[in-house]
This record gives structure tokens, sequence and C-alpha cells, in this order.
């Protein structure tokens, strides 16, 4: 049982973990901070944000690694899932910071 807590964790855990987690606390607070100044805050968002940012793509996320260590073909899907969920909530970040007025380029390279 050892052995499979501890694949589990090199497949999902670490900084995958941290990584995901930062990235939905950096929205949250960012998302409050513009519901407050946009004067628009209501305690109801911020059960409704839990619940698509952090069940939906932290708990998949989690749910995906279960089904990777079940079924090691879909083990690429793991990282493919944690770098899709990275680069929706850093677009999420991005526009909320456009939102507060800060010029952001959005060129690459």
């Amino acid at each position: 049982m050892e052995n499979i807590i501890n694949q589990y964790l090199v497949l999902v855990g670490g900084w995958k973990v941290v990584t995901i987690l930062v990235l939905i606390v950096v929205d949250t607070l960012l998302g409050v901070s513009l519901a407050i100044k946009n004067k628009e805050f209501a305690w109801s968002k911020i059960a409704d944000f839990l619940n698509t940012s952090v069940l939906m793509m932290f708990g998949g996320y989690l749910v995906l690694g279960i089904v990777g260590l079940a079924e090691v073909s879909l083990q690429a899907a793991v990282p493919a899932a944690l770098a899709v969920i990275d680069a929706k909530l850093i677009a999420d970040i991005i526009n909320k910071l456009k939102s507060f007025g800060l010029s952001i380029s959005e060129k690459a390279g």
C-alpha cells in the first residue's frame, strides 16, 4: 500500500500540487480584490469559485492521478492536465491584472 501511495505522490505531488494551489490562491485573492474594487463582492461567489476552480480543476487533477495509477498508458495525461490547468489559471490571473489597469503584453518571446 505504501508503494502505491509513493507512486501517486510522484505522479501528482510535490511542486505540481504546490503550483496549482499557489495559482488558485493568487487567482482567488485577485478576484476578491477586483470584486471589492468594483463593489461587486458577494460571499456566495467565493463558494462558486471554490466549486469550479478548486473542486473541478484541483480535484480533477488528483482523480486523474488515481486513474493514471490504474492505467499506466494514461499517466502521460497527468502532466498534460497540469499544463492545461496552470495555463487556464495564469490566463485568469492575467485578465484580472488587466482589469486592475496593468498593461501586460500578450506577445511571447
